[in-house]
């Protein structure tokens, strides 16, 4: 169990990180590129509204599959019954993901501009309810709750800053890069950018989701405890 104190020489992100044994890495791993595949097989031939709900569905799935491997066998694991709960706020808080249903409507069309601002504001969003799936998952309370706890204090504030800001932009500098190897690519071979993109989204999202649930621990601990 990560324990912290708001004081000085407190255990931090980085010492609960490094307490994550590796055996629970290798199954963060395996979870983030089992959901890459599913989600990438979602989106092809579906609707983009079928396929903005299905991929809540998979995102929800993967972070109750997460929960499982992180949470200490001694504490109460994350509820199933709140999975839909989780599906439901993944799919509200996704603006690209709903610009896109948007285009399955005759006549509406998606201007460059608005989908640039979609995803400035999406990123915003990611930062600031970072924490709710594991607030949902596990105590069932409002997104607020996730808000608030996330801003518990600086050593909660920019672990959770650096891994959106960062994963965003790593996902934008690996999509540029796979599209140009698409381009380059023979008719058919496509393995070698599926590979890599299930490598970057295992590696991405096990960082991400083992960084958003330590601070979360940290978030917690700082809490003032009951007299």
């Amino acid at each position: 169990m990560i324990d912290a104190t708001n004081v000085p020489g407190a255990p931090g992100w980085w010492d609960g990180i490094r307490s994550i044994p590796a055996g629970r890495w290798g199954l963060l791993l395996a979870v983030h590129a089992v959901a890459a595949f599913l989600a990438s097989a979602v989106y092809l031939g579906q609707s983009f509204a079928a396929a903005l709900l299905l991929g809540g569905l998979v995102a929800a799935g993967a972070w109750y599959a997460v929960l499982r491997i992180l949470r200490p066998g001694s504490e109460a694991p994350p509820a199933p019954g709140r999975l839909p709960l989780l599906w439901a706020w993944l799919v509200l808080l996704d603006l690209p993901g709903l610009l896109d249903a948007l285009r399955d409507l005759d006549g509406v069309t998606v201007s460059a501009q608005l989908r640039a601002l979609a995803s400035l504001v999406d990123l915003g969003l990611r930062y600031l309810f970072a924490l709710l799936p594991v607030v949902l998952l596990l105590e069932g309370r409002s997104p607020l709750r996730a808000v608030r706890l996330l801003h518990r204090s600086r050593r909660t504030v920019v672990p959770v800053a650096a891994v959106v800001v960062l994963g965003f932009v790593a996902e934008q500098v690996f999509q540029y890069v796979l599209f140009a190897s698409t381009l380059d690519a023979a008719p058919g071979e496509f393995a070698p950018q599926l590979t890599g993109t299930l490598l970057f989204a295992a590696v991405r999202g096990a960082l991400t989701t083992a960084t958003l649930y330590v601070t979360y621990r940290l978030a917690t601990a700082e809490e003032p405890q009951p007299v």
